[in-house]
């Protein structure tokens, strides 16, 4: 396999819109579809493990990328884990969604915590219940059939900010986002969430994706590094 072959496709759009909404953060990622061999090459038994293989190599050629801008050689193997210990003096937070994994690291004397989320539009979205995402309300958008993909987005993205800090279970219906639309695709938002500081969360479509970005408003409070959370329904990738 060729170097460039190795790599993450980076020009994916979902790229670009991280950094966008996230300044100051070292953002990573891209998409790892052209690692899958077309699926008619493959029995059907065989084609989840390829893209189980897929996927984790490129969760681990994102973590290098951000480890070495850490300045460390050290990157964790690989692990279906949704958390990771990162370099000392640093908070991140990574996501994927079909064949796209992204990440994003940052000091942690700017924010003791961050959360990424990336969602992908499907016509599955529509039939997921309104009030079981946000009894508080949607976001009012041009593409409505968008808003409950968004808030969904959003408070995932706000969930993997909250774990650091509190170490404790939410149901989506524990966090209140108050959204506002900055443009047609873009969105700002505040989150309430039972106990722990209030979060600030950025969020953008692009096409048919959306990308999310979390963190305190108020970089108080200390990170619990020997804590690790299980899998949950609300804390994933």
């Amino acid at each position: 396999m060729s170097s460039q072959a190795a790599d993450l496709v980076s020009h994916h759009p979902t790229v670009a819109a991280l950094r966008a909404i996230l300044p100051g953060a070292t953002v990573a990622g891209g998409s790892f579809g052209h690692w899958l061999p077309h699926p008619g090459d493959l029995p059907r038994a065989d084609r989840r493990p390829a893209f189980d293989f897929a996927m984790a190599k490129g969760r681990q050629a994102c973590l290098r990328t951000l480890f070495a801008a850490a300045g460390s050689t050290r990157v964790p193997p690989a692990s279906r884990s949704p958390t990771v210990s990162w370099p000392h003096g640093w908070v991140g937070s990574l996501t994927h969604k079909g064949t796209v994994v992204l990440g994003a690291l940052m000091p942690n004397h700017s924010t003791p915590s961050l959360g990424i989320d990336l969602e992908h539009y499907d016509r599955g979205h529509c039939k997921i219940p309104k009030g079981y995402i946000a009894p508080e309300g949607l976001p009012t958008m041009a593409r409505s059939e968008l808003s409950v993909l968004l808030a969904l987005s959003g408070k995932e993205a706000i969930f993997k900010a909250y774990w650091p800090l509190e170490t404790r279970r939410l149901e989506f219906s524990d966090i209140s986002v108050g959204w506002q639309a900055v443009s047609r695709r873009e969105f700002t938002a505040t989150g309430d969430c039972p106990s722990g500081p209030r979060f600030t969360l950025r969020c953008r479509i692009v096409g048919d994706w959306i990308v999310s970005a979390a963190r305190p408003l108020t970089p108080t409070a200390a990170v619990n590094p020997q804590v690790r959370p299980s899998r949950t329904r609300t804390q994933r990738q």
